[in-house]
């Protein structure tokens, strides 16, 4: 599409299938994982369009600010900004959630931490559920859309991280039903407050390894992966204090690294639950660990 990075290559015309053609090899080459698929949404993206949308309009010449805009998208994704904050949004649960570098950006493998809490509120027929570390508030949002809960309350200690919640939480009209809080874990739920079901996706990335992660994720915010030196610091922490705030037969579902299972179910003798069961990821690593108080 260019004769450099900077520079049309002459008068050629540009549709959109010769547009996903040069961008689909521009990117192979830089060892994208999904390279026609970002090529696709993000010219979807520049031409307000769906991914079907783009083969209706094949040999449709692109214009020149089309061109423009696209080509400055190419340049920030081969300098590993991921695709999701570059057309400002991401599917999960099959909802479209707003997402900036201000949150982690919503994982298929955390849906499944949605159907498991699912289930848990129809087989306890639960009433209040809390979320630490909501981030873009997805998985509180997704839950309550799903579920015919009245109350979850969403927090994080991340101020700019809550602007992006509230943001989807207006989206989906969920105010009455979906309240984001300001917490760094505890400490701003009220110590009398209880709950039936908490689930958490806590930072579980040890520290020394997150220099070797992609650079697209080395992108996403800091406090979002950070685990501390064994990755565990926010399950000690979460684990320390959940029985006060857990409804006697209430649950906990924490999802966690794949090799963090033992480490974290040996953690929960001293907190006075009890390990129910462990569940797998779509690839078959232990992800979510369940805990009954």
């Amino acid at each position: 599409m260019y004769a450099n990075q900077d520079q049309m290559a002459g008068e050629e015309v540009w549709t959109p299938l010769k547009v996903l053609d040069w961008t689909e090899k521009k990117f192979t080459s830089q060892g994208l994982d999904s390279p026609r698929l970002d090529a696709q949404v993000l010219l979807a993206h520049v031409l307000n369009c769906d991914k079907v949308g783009l083969y209706t309009q094949f040999d449709k010449p692109l214009g020149k600010e089309e061109l423009s805009t696209y080509r400055e998208l190419i340049k920030q994704r081969m300098a590993g900004i991921p695709v999701a904050y570059l057309i400002g949004k991401k599917e999960f649960y099959s909802l479209d959630f707003s997402v900036d570098q201000r949150v982690l950006i919503p994982r298929p493998d955390t849906e499944l931490l949605v159907d498991r809490a699912i289930e848990v509120v129809g087989e306890i027929n639960a009433k209040s559920v809390l979320e630490l570390c909501t981030g873009s508030g997805a998985v509180a949002i997704a839950l309550a859309l799903n579920t015919n809960l009245k109350k979850i309350i969403a927090s994080d200690i991340c101020e700019d991280a809550l602007v992006v919640a509230r943001k989807n939480v207006e989206r989906f009209e969920l105010a009455e039903r979906v309240t984001c809080v300001s917490s760094d874990m505890w400490e701003g739920i009220p110590k009398e407050k209880t709950f039936d079901l908490i689930i958490s996706n806590p930072p579980y990335i040890r520290k020394a390894e997150i220099k070797e992660c992609s650079v697209e994720v080395r992108k996403e915010p800091l406090k979002a992966l950070d685990g501390g030196e064994d990755g565990l610091d926010f399950y000690r922490r979460i684990l320390d204090e959940c029985q006060a705030h857990v409804r006697s037969g209430g649950r906990l579902i924490l999802e966690h690294g794949f090799d963090q299972r033992n480490d974290i179910e040996s953690m929960v003798d001293g907190s006075g639950g009890t390990f129910i069961k462990s569940h797998k990821d779509l690839a078959g690593l232990d992800r979510m660990i369940e805990i009954q108080f």
